[in-house]
């Protein structure tokens, strides 16, 4: 296998990164629904043209998938067999289309999610860490921007102005839960970017700054709370490493600061903007559950909540309003496909759980960031969808985690012994009088084997 040559700074990470800040971060995309007005969206979240701008951004990237990865097929094919629970995934999303009640809905929305599988497992075997934290880092900070813009020049289309929260942001997203989602994993994302100095760090300190600003104004509590504990654990864990110190006490202090400077304009309940049944949840819940009981082996195929159904209207009137998703990734996972389809996810979140503490194990200093992110993701899955429609943007946050954790432990794994059981050799990790330790060779103060003299 060729090495990773792909750069930030290249014709082909500008395209990489045009493609995560729009496509991949659902930047004013799909352009039809973020133009609709709001209210309309509130009673119908599926708006249809002629051609929609996410089947054309859907194509260009495609298109550019192709030309700039099959360059080195061989990586690709080799990256795509160690992330076969994703693929699995899809796959059997395809295979709900045998019992959907519209097959080209399933297909078309299957598509879509097997390219967002695809397109981080590419980002992972051309760019190495730091370049793709630096590709990232301007991503987010693409959405950031074109967010305040949207609130500050465009305040009908950047704010929610949905009932209860008409001074929330949207910014460049289509909902203010999809922006809270991007800043959460963009606060990781960028955090990880200026601790390891991958980019510029005024650039990432701005860019991680306006993030919060954007947590903070979407006013999503999952996003907010999965993101503040994410936060929490990468600060306890950096406090090992002497060097990283400085970095935890100016992290805790922004996130101090942003929390007491909401804490001074509202309380905590109305900054979440929660109410008793979680701002309508749990109606919701209980009206998906009703529909599961009737399919709960299949489900109703992959794209349900894009096509009108009599279940779709049996949801709409036990709740009294349009409902664009289950707002829970389990519920919405067994409405779609079943309680096979839940054991699947529910092995993705294991496999990637596994394939983190292994890494961790062997001292791997890349294993923070995709750690995190995972965990955020599996958070925001007790009140988001975030691995079926129309949450697939998180699912290409967690398919860019599990592979760097499989990319690293391949790489780790062909430098390191094992015995013939598959563990580490003892000493393993040793090499010269080297000893590996979070991702950094240290000398010993005694290598093995070497005596030790007393006196001069």
């Amino acid at each position: 296998m060729t090495d990773k040559t792909g750069k930030a700074d290249s014709l082909e990470g500008l395209v990489a990164m045009i493609i995560v800040g729009f496509q991949m971060l659902s930047t004013f995309l799909p352009l039809e629904n973020y133009l609709a007005p709001q209210y309309r969206l509130a009673n119908d979240p599926v708006v249809v043209t002629a051609f929609p701008s996410a089947t054309l951004t859907l194509v260009i990237t495609i298109a550019c998938l192709a030309f700039f990865s099959f360059r080195d097929v061989d990586r690709m094919m080799q990256a795509a067999l160690k992330s076969w629970p994703l693929l699995l995934f899809c796959a059997y999303a395809f295979v709900s289309v045998t019992w959907s009640a519209e097959p080209s809905t399933v297909i078309n929305r299957c598509a879509r999610l097997t390219i967002i599988v695809v397109y981080p497992i590419y980002l992972v075997q051309r760019f190495a860490y730091d370049e793709l934290l630096k590709l990232l880092t301007r991503a987010f900070a693409i959405a950031a921007v074109s967010s305040y813009v949207a609130v500050a020049f465009f305040p009908a289309y950047g704010l929610s102005l949905l009932n209860g929260y008409t001074d929330a942001w949207r910014g460049a997203s289509s909902h203010k839960n999809f922006l809270g989602a991007t800043a959460a994993l963009g606060s990781l994302v960028v955090f990880e970017s200026f601790r390891r100095r991958a980019s510029n760090r005024l650039f990432a300190a701005v860019t991680f700054l306006a993030l919060l600003g954007l947590l903070v104004n979407a006013r999503s509590a999952t996003g907010a709370i999965s993101a503040l504990i994410c936060l929490v654990i990468a600060a306890i864990s950096l406090l090992r490493s002497p060097s990283d110190k400085v970095l935890v006490t100016l992290l805790l202090l922004t996130v101090g600061l942003v929390l007491a400077l909401v804490q001074q304009s509202t309380d905590l309940l109305s900054l979440v903007g929660r109410s008793s049944d979680l701002t309508g949840r749990t109606p919701i819940w209980q009206a998906v559950w009703y529909i599961i009981q009737r399919r709960p082996i299949l489900g109703y195929g992959y794209g349900f909540w894009n096509i009108k159904s009599s279940e779709t209207q049996i949801i709409d009137g036990l709740v009294g309003t349009s409902v664009p998703h289950s707002h829970n990734n389990w519920l919405d996972v067994w409405i779609q496909l079943g309680v096979v389809g839940v054991a699947l996810a529910a092995f993705l979140f294991l496999r990637a759980g596994r394939l983190s503490l292994r890494a961790m194990k062997l001292g791997s200093a890349t294993t923070m960031l995709p750690s995190l992110l995972i965990l955020n993701i599996f958070i925001r899955g007790f009140s988001e969808t975030v691995l079926t429609d129309p949450g697939t943007a998180s699912m290409f946050w967690l398919a860019l985690s599990f592979t760097m954790l499989t990319d690293e432990l391949s790489r780790v794994g062909q430098t390191e012994p094992v015995t013939a059981s598959g563990r580490r050799a003892v000493g393993a990790g040793r090499q010269g009088g080297v000893r590996r330790a979070a991702g950094v060779m240290r000398p010993e103060a005694h290598p093995p084997g070497a005596s030790v003299s007393k006196g001069s």
